[in-house]
């Protein structure tokens, strides 16, 4: 029987460094110590539950977003329905958007419509105001010469809901414009109404109801929060209801 390759040619340690020098050369192998394999799962860890913070956050204030605009739309279809004693029908203004775009105002529309129909009122006119929630924030919501156009389109409804904000005229030059026409309702979800003009529409019965979100200071200074979320974000002027609205 022939003997291993290696008894035959034993390979003595020198020869050995000459045949692999690199891995004379490599050197000791780097080595993870338990400490620091335990400080990088710690980290990692810590990042893992940050993040399920900051989606469950997000998660939060989405749902609180979405349950406060289907409390909107409950109360402003109870209000236009008490308004008109739970008969007739409305023509609304609105917003033109595309998928995806404004899901809590999507929701305002859906809830709003569904509460009308609960009460008997019919949805007569839809004018869509293009430009979306862009044109609404940058303060381009609703011309004077819109509205006018929209007033001959709905001359069969009862009452006419704008979701987009009051026509840009003056309160004089609406009053004249309102006489003998559908009681308007203001219902600004956004909050981009500013300053005294709604209020003043309101007083001179230019608009028979206005809804209005509340400002983030408005809502913080609110100690403790109203339950109710309508009462929590929105606020509603009549005339003759104090300045900062019911």
């Amino acid at each position: 029987m022939s003997e291993p390759y290696s008894a035959i040619h034993p390979v003595k340690q020198s020869d050995a460094r000459q045949q692999w020098p690199h891995e004379a050369e490599r050197g000791p192998k780097p080595i993870m110590t338990k400490r620091a394999i335990t400080v990088l799962l710690a980290l990692l860890a810590i990042a893992g539950c940050a993040f399920l913070l900051l989606r469950k956050t997000a998660e939060r204030a989405e749902q609180v977003a979405t349950d406060a605009s289907q409390a909107l739309g409950l109360r402003a279809g109870a209000e236009v329905s008490q308004l008109l004693s739970d008969k007739g029908a409305v023509a609304i203004l609105g917003l033109e958007t595309v998928t995806g775009q404004a899901p809590t105002y999507m929701t305002l529309v859906d809830v709003l419509t569904r509460t009308l129909k609960a009460h008997h009122i019919k949805v007569a006119t839809v004018r869509l105001v293009p430009g979306g929630l862009s044109r609404l924030m940058l303060g381009s919501g609703l011309s004077g010469q819109d509205y006018r156009q929209f007033l001959d389109e709905c001359a069969n409804a009862n009452a006419i809901v704008s979701l987009v904000g009051p026509p840009a005229l003056p309160v004089e030059e609406l009053q004249a414009l309102q006489a003998n026409r559908p009681p308007l309702i203001v219902v600004d979800m956004f909050g981009v109404v500013k300053g005294p003009a709604l209020r003043a529409m309101v007083e001179g019965n230019a608009v028979a109801l206005a809804i209005l979100a509340r400002s983030a200071a408005e809502v913080a200074q609110q100690q403790p929060p109203p339950p109710d979320l309508f009462d929590r974000y929105y606020r509603i002027l009549r005339q003759g209801s104090p300045a900062g609205g019911k």
